[in-house]
């Protein structure tokens, strides 16, 4: 796995943490690379709409029209074969939510490559939806395969964090 940031010498202190949590994991959470960027594309109508979001991941063969172009070069690099980016938000995070955004996105990558149990969870997605207070949320929230990231997640952030800070955290803060 290879992690770049953009621009090309900062975000040491985030590389340092993915290379944390990718030794956590087994090698098919890994993506072949991982991209900290440091721009702002909240205001830029001429990228996908994935980049105003926190993270995504990318699979080679997935489109890659309207990215900016030091992302396109990498996307067209014969050794990428899927991809972690990473917003300046994400970058911005405190460490405990930056874990989660990471293994979320690195769940996906696992997902691609060797799927997931999504009968058993398509059955606890439907019995959240008929809990009260998970009716309001919009329901890509309860889809299989992002709840399935979501407690890969918290699984990963526990296993790095511990349980106390863990608790602390979402004491304070929702996700994103």
């Amino acid at each position: 796995m290879e992690i770049l940031a953009y621009p090309r010498h900062a975000f040491a202190d985030r590389k340092t943490l993915v290379r944390r949590i990718a030794d956590c994991l087994e090698h098919d959470y890994s993506p072949s690379h991982v991209l900290l960027d440091g721009e702002d594309y909240s205001n830029n109508a001429s990228v996908l709409e994935e980049f105003r979001d926190i993270a995504f991941c990318w699979n080679r063969g997935q489109p890659n029209d309207g990215v900016p172009t030091h992302v396109l070069g990498l996307m067209n690099d014969n050794l990428c074969l899927n991809l972690v980016w990473l917003s300046r938000r994400a970058l911005e995070e405190e460490d405990i939510l930056f874990v989660w955004i990471v293994a979320h996105e690195f769940r996906h990558i696992y997902q691609a490559a060797k799927g997931f149990p999504s009968d058993a969870l398509r059955r606890i997605s439907r019995d959240l939806w008929k809990q009260t207070e998970f009716r309001a949320l919009p329901s890509s929230s309860l889809g299989v395969a992002e709840l399935d990231c979501d407690i890969f997640a918290m699984q990963t952030a526990r296993n790095i964090f511990g349980l106390e800070p863990m608790t602390e955290f979402f004491g304070r803060r929702t996700l994103p």
